[in-house]
């Protein structure tokens, strides 16, 4: 199933990694560029505009990019090789953006909370949902649990985990409402672009 790292994928992959070395050697040299990176409540007189975007790249844990990354390693490629690299980072950039925006503009104006939101983790959500949406029934073995199932079920499972722990308000730092807001994105994505397909014959 899973295929070579493609140069889309390995291009992303590298610039998150490098803006996380460079985030962590700032940190380190009392530099406190990083603090403007994430994306900061517009309330508030931390926010920039440029923050939608940052943001996408921004991780100060180790274990945060880990996991963003392996699942961008394992699923870029799927993606890139089905609807080709332009398209990758579009999805990237706009899953990205469409998640944040949805975040920002619920707990800024439904739910008031000054929040600082960062990762690739919507960027990374989209990349995962276009792969189970073209690879539906292929096989993947999750690290934990150890068990086996298709790509689609477990692009199921990953949605229904967002909206039970959003709507139980869950507070493990995950944002949930990210996550689902880009879903409507992919979907749109994925729609466009299979109607494309098609009228190309494929």
């Amino acid at each position: 199933m899973f295929q070579r790292l493609t140069p889309v994928t390995k291009n992303l992959i590298i610039v998150n990694v490098v803006v996380f070395v460079m985030i962590f050697i700032m940190q380190r040299s009392y530099i406190n560029i990083p603090e403007y990176l994430p994306l900061y409540n517009p309330r508030t007189a931390n926010f920039q505009p440029f923050q939608l975007v940052t943001s996408m790249f921004t991780h100060f844990q180790p274990f945060h990019i880990l996991f963003n990354m392996i699942g961008l390693y394992f699923f870029g490629p799927l993606v890139e090789q089905r609807i080709g690299g332009q398209k990758t980072f579009i999805a990237y950039i706009a899953g990205g953006l469409f998640s944040a925006i949805v975040f920002l503009l619920f707990y800024t104006f439904i739910k008031s909370s000054n929040f600082a939101l960062l990762g690739a983790s919507g960027s990374v959500y989209t990349i995962l949902i276009l792969a189970a949406l073209y690879f539906k029934n292929a096989k993947v073995r999750l690290l934990f649990p150890p068990v086996t199932m298709t790509l689609g079920l477990m692009a199921l499972l990953y949605i229904g985990y967002d909206v039970i722990s959003f709507l139980g308000r869950s507070n493990s730092g995950v944002a949930h409402l990210a996550h689902l807001g880009g879903a409507a994105m992919r979907g749109l994505l994925w729609m466009i672009w299979e109607k494309g397909l098609g009228k190309k014959g494929r």
